[in-house]
């Protein structure tokens, strides 16, 4: 009788604290996920990054390709750039331009340990294509049409993120080249609704997603993606369970 009137006493000092300590309506969260924002040699798109991540809830943080371990952080995001070196997917320099191995490496190398970690990764445009590369896919060096362009992207079933997005959207373009071969464990899930071009994917089993397209440069598009973004990396677990 006394056991089950402690638990009783316990059980009411919860309901208590839940209902004087916390805000009605507020959700109880330890704390923000803490994302590495890789940043680019080549401007201010991993700031820009870091600004609309923390908009909507995350603690992102801008990082040296060569600074920090996996550990400290809760998932990983590669934002626009310029091309990828062709020499890391076996071709040779048809049309690629304002080439940086070695930023391509480290980054490549964080997307691996990322993966391998089986922690949420994001990549955008070029971060999109690291990607790719990383994991053994391939590019197209060049394609038209896609540069400075407002452009429709069909947004399939598979897709973690039509939920967010719906069946289409017109997305802002700034790339002259894009993925040929996807790596093994990656699936297509956004088309270029005109020429087919594919403008997203994802991994079918981690937490691993890529953009073609710039959803941080219209309204709506950056706070559907970002948004549900930090949602999956406060939902993924360390064994790598995937939001779907």
């Amino acid at each position: 009788m006394m056991i089950r009137r402690k638990k009783w006493i316990s059980f009411l000092v919860v309901v208590l604290v839940l209902l004087f300590c916390v805000p009605l309506g507020s959700h109880v969260r330890y704390r923000k996920p803490v994302i590495a924002v890789v940043a680019s040699a080549s401007g201010n798109l991993g700031q820009i990054l870091v600004h609309v991540l923390n908009q909507y809830g995350a603690d992102a943080r801008l990082v040296d390709n060569n600074r920090g371990s996996v550990r400290d952080y809760d998932a990983l995001v590669i934002p626009g750039g310029e091309d990828v070196d062709p020499a890391f997917y076996g071709q040779a320099n048809m049309s690629s331009r304002n080439l940086n191995p070695n930023e391509d490496r480290l980054q490549m190398e964080a997307v691996r340990t990322f993966v391998q970690a089986k922690k949420p990764v994001l990549g955008i445009c070029r971060g999109s294509q690291i990607i790719n590369v990383a994991l053994g896919g391939t590019l197209r060096q060049q394609i038209d049409g896609h540069m400075k362009a407002m452009r429709k992207v069909d947004i399939w079933k598979s897709s973690t993120f039509r939920c967010v997005l719906g069946r289409d959207y017109n997305g802002m373009h700034y790339h002259h080249q894009c993925i040929d071969k996807l790596a093994d464990g990656l699936i297509s899930t956004q088309a270029d609704a005109v020429d087919g071009c594919l403008e997203g994917f994802q991994h079918q089993s981690l937490p691993v997603y890529g953009f073609q397209w710039h959803p941080e440069m219209t309204e709506s598009s950056k706070r559907a993606v970002f948004r549900f973004f930090v949602h999956i990396c406060e939902l993924s677990e360390s064994d790598g369970t995937p939001f779907h």
